[in-house]
This record gives structure tokens, C-alpha cells and sequence, in this order.
């Protein structure tokens, strides 16, 4: 990147943090002001956290428009982008919960979840070599991602951490919005790039 461009990217950086913070305060305060549970089917975040998979799913179909000309790109993105939308969906409606009688729990979803979105991102990463920034934003969206699924983890499905259940029912809602901010500041940093490579 030149000059121009990494000052570009250190603006929407910034920009980008200061709507997270704003984003986040109002989903706690109006989880709060709900007077549910976090861990409540439906609930103010689940709207918060699924309207973040929407942006990521429109976000990705911008990507397929750019890379239209390359195929492989091209449908790895549209992939990305239908991925993310049934993410939402999900989020939204809480459709993973309906597998607690066949399973008995849900983690093993989220888990995967997981595992995708390692995969997804290291496939990401060959197609197409964003900056190394780009890469530290993402990877702390993974960071993230992780220590939710240990939060959910850790309610004593498989282990028990030392927090009380109530704390870490916020904990994990707020894990998981800060892993799809994270995931959604590396596609725009990235996107913002390419982007005017591309008018270029």
C-alpha cells in the first residue's frame, strides 16, 4: 500500500471503532432496558448480532461484483455471502435451538461454527492476500469467536469456568458481537482496498 491508501484504511479503521463502540453500548443498554435474559431466544442482541451478518453477507456480494471476472472468486464469494445470510436467519430465529432434542446441546453447532470460519478464513486468505493489517483485524475477530465458543463452553456442558451463569451469558453475547465486528472490519478494510485498485 502507498501512503495515501494506508492512511485510507487507518481513517475507516478508526471510524469503524468508534461505530463498534456506539453499536455495542446500545446493545447492552437495550438488552438491559428489555429486562430478558441474554441467553432468551430472540433477544435485542440476537437482532444486533444478526443484523452484523446481514451487513457480512451484502459485504460479500460487493466482493463478487468486484471479482466477477475471476469464476472461482467470483462463486467462492457468493458462497461466503449465502453462508452469512443463512447465519442471520438463524441468529435472528434461533433455528439451532430446535437441535437440542436430537443433540441435546447446541455447542456442537457453534463449534463448528468455528472450525468454519478457520477454514473460510484461511481459504480467504489465498484467494486473496490482503495486507498484513487486514489480517490482524481479522484474526482478532477469530480471537474473539474463540474465546466465545469457550465462554458457551464453559457453562458446565464441558467445563465450568468461575463466573456466575448470569455474567457469562453476557459475556458470551458480547464475544460474539465483537468476533462479527472483527470479521466485518477485515472485509470492509479489505474491500475498501481492492476496490479502488480496481478504479484505478
Amino acid at each position: 500500500m502507498n501512503s495515501e491508501q494506508t492512511k485510507q484504511q487507518n481513517i475507516l479503521l478508526y471510524l469503524l471503532l468508534m461505530f463498534y463502540i456506539v453499536f455495542l453500548i446500545c446493545a447492552i443498554l437495550l438488552q438491559i432496558r428489555s429486562g430478558e435474559s441474554p441467553s432468551t431466544s430472540g433477544t435485542v442482541f440476537d437482532k444486533f448480532t444478526g443484523s452484523l451478518f446481514w451487513v457480512l453477507s451484502i459485504t460479500s456480494l460487493l466482493f463478487a461484483a468486484i471479482r466477477f471476472d475471476t469464476k472461482p472468486k467470483f462463486f467462492l464469494w457468493l458462497l461466503v455471502s449465502a453462508g452469512a445470510g443463512a447465519l442471520a436467519i438463524d441468529e435472528i430465529f434461533e433455528f439451532h435451538e430446535e437441535t437440542r432434542h436430537l443433540i441435546e446441546d447446541d455447542d456442537y453447532i457453534k463449534m463448528s461454527t468455528l472450525i468454519i470460519a478457520v477454514v473460510g478464513s484461511y481459504i480467504l486468505y489465498i484467494a486473496e492476500k490482503p495486507t498484513r493489517k487486514i489480517i490482524i483485524v481479522f484474526l482478532t475477530g477469530l480471537l474473539f469467536h474463540t474465546l466465545y465458543i469457550i465462554v458457551d463452553m464453559g457453562d458446565g456442558d464441558f467445563f465450568t469456568l468461575p463466573i456466575p451463569l448470569d455474567a457469562l451469558r453476557w459475556i458470551e453475547e458480547i464475544l460474539e458481537t465483537l468476533s462479527l465486528q472483527g470479521y466485518l472490519a477485515g472485509f470492509l478494510l479489505h474491500y475498501s482496498l481492492i476496490s479502488r485498485s480496481t478504479d484505478q
